[in-house]
């Protein structure tokens, strides 16, 4: 019986654990949201034919627009 119970608590102790280390920052989880459809863009327009120019230009207005987000969101906290 002791054997089962301290298997048992063994157990959801280790679940818990496994359940508050997951701490998910959600800066850093809205700008990866914001990156995709950054690559996303730069895929289009690369199999759209456009100038390398064009595409480095798109590309670096969609990731100064995500890095600008997360510095926003950094300073809330």
């Amino acid at each position: 019986m002791k054997r089962k119970t301290c298997l048992a608590l063994f157990a959801l102790s280790g679940g818990l654990m496994m359940a508050f280390a997951a701490n998910v920052d959600k800066c850093t989880e809205k700008y990866n949201g914001c990156m995709e459809p950054c690559s996303n863009l730069k895929a289009q327009l690369t199999a759209r034919g456009s100038t390398p120019e064009m595409i480095g230009m798109r590309y670096k207005e969609c990731s100064a627009a995500c890095n600008k987000a997360l510095k926003a969101c950094q300073t809330k906290k």
